[in-house]
């Protein structure tokens, strides 16, 4: 059994071991986000530049720890987040791109360089404010839900013989030629009878385009649906280059 002194000086030891690691694993840890704040800065104003945008996106790098994953220029996770852009009349839309199974050298990570950025697969969610939606289509208290069949569900008000009169109708969808065409139909009255030949002819001149070539994402693949009562268009997209983006 060892002398108190002994014993004292070892617990001492021991104890300014622990301080010693608890401090370098606190300097490694700010160390790696301090690259990745560094790397995503970098890549987010190069993806402005390549967009020409107003303000630069916000960039997302997944996962722990970050300077393993730029050693190895693979990640798992890489988010671009671009607001406030305009598709046809609608404005206000934000586009959220998830790239996956990415690619990057660590020195082109640090320095912005994302020529050499690639990713396998890629998952895109383009979100429509309802208010700016409902600007475009002309409907006063629009309100969108998803319907039981999944079919998008609408509320609003319509003028229809010189009367404000409430209706319910199907928000119809489609992609064509990178364009989502939304269609107003099925309309009908609320608490009223309204003829149905007027409520047709109403729902006819309702409808918009929206060019998803205004999306500086390349679609290969989307649907709609409403979400939180906005309109959400959710696509995919294999073998994105991010230097390939959109101007």
């Amino acid at each position: 059994m060892g002398s108190p002194s002994r014993r004292k000086c070892e617990h001492s030891l021991m104890r300014k071991l622990l301080i010693t690691l608890v401090i370098l694993g606190a300097v490694l840890v700010a160390a790696d986000y301090g690259l990745r704040w560094i790397a995503t800065t970098k890549i987010s104003d190069a993806v402005a530049s390549q967009l020409r945008l107003a303000a630069a996106p916000e960039v997302k790098i997944a996962g722990f720890p970050f300077t393993w994953q730029a050693i190895s220029g693979r990640y798992d996770d890489v988010s671009i987040t671009v607001p406030n852009l305009s598709l046809g009349p609608v404005t206000g839309v934000d586009a959220d791109l998830t790239l996956r199974d990415t690619t990057i050298g660590l020195s082109d990570a640090v320095a912005g360089n994302i020529d050499a950025m690639v990713a396998g697969a890629a998952d895109l969610i383009v979100t429509l404010p309802v208010s700016s939606l409902a600007a475009a289509l002309r409907l006063t208290g629009l309100a969108i839900a998803t319907a039981p069949d999944g079919a998008l569900a609408i509320s609003s008000t319509i003028a229809l013989a010189g009367q404000s009169i409430p209706v319910t109708g199907i928000l119809q969808a489609k992609i064509v030629d990178s364009v989502v065409q939304l269609r107003v139909g099925s309309l009908s009255a609320v608490g009223l009878a309204a003829p149905p030949q007027l409520l047709a002819a109403a729902g006819a001149g309702l409808g918009v385009d929206l060019p998803l070539t205004a999306v500086p994402f390349r679609i290969d693949a989307a649907s709609v649906s409403a979400v939180g009562g906005n309109v959400v268009i959710t696509g995919a997209a294999s073998n994105v280059r991010v230097a390939d983006l959109r101007k």
